[in-house]
C-alpha cells in the first residue's frame, strides 16, 4: 500500500473485510498517508489506527519491528478516528 491507497486496492480491501487496521511509518510522511487513507476508508469500514509505543524513535517503520512487537502493538493501544 505504501503512502497511497489506489481505487483498486480500496475496492479489493473492502470486498474482503469491513475492518481495517492502519499502521504506517512513524514519520511525517507516514502520518500524512495515514490521514489520507483513513479519510478514504472511514465511511466504508471500521478503521483502527495503531499507535507506536512511546519511546520509539521517530521514523520507526513497521518492517523494522519484530513480529512479536507488532503483535503487541496490534493487540494493544489504538484509536478509532471519526470521519470528517
Amino acid at each position: 500500500m505504501g503512502w497511497h491507497l489506489s481505487r483498486h486496492q480500496k475496492k479489493k480491501l473492502l470486498s474482503i473485510t469491513g475492518k481495517v487496521a492502519l499502521f504506517l511509518d512513524n514519520d511525517e510522511t507516514g502520518w500524512e498517508a495515514l490521514r489520507k487513507i483513513h479519510k478514504r476508508l472511514i465511511y466504508r469500514a471500521m478503521v483502527r489506527v495503531l499507535l507506536y509505543p512511546s519511546g520509539l524513535p521517530d521514523k520507526t517503520q513497521p518492517e523494522h519491528s519484530a513480529k512479536e512487537e507488532i503483535k503487541r502493538i496490534f493487540e494493544g493501544k489504538h484509536v478509532v478516528l471519526e470521519g470528517d
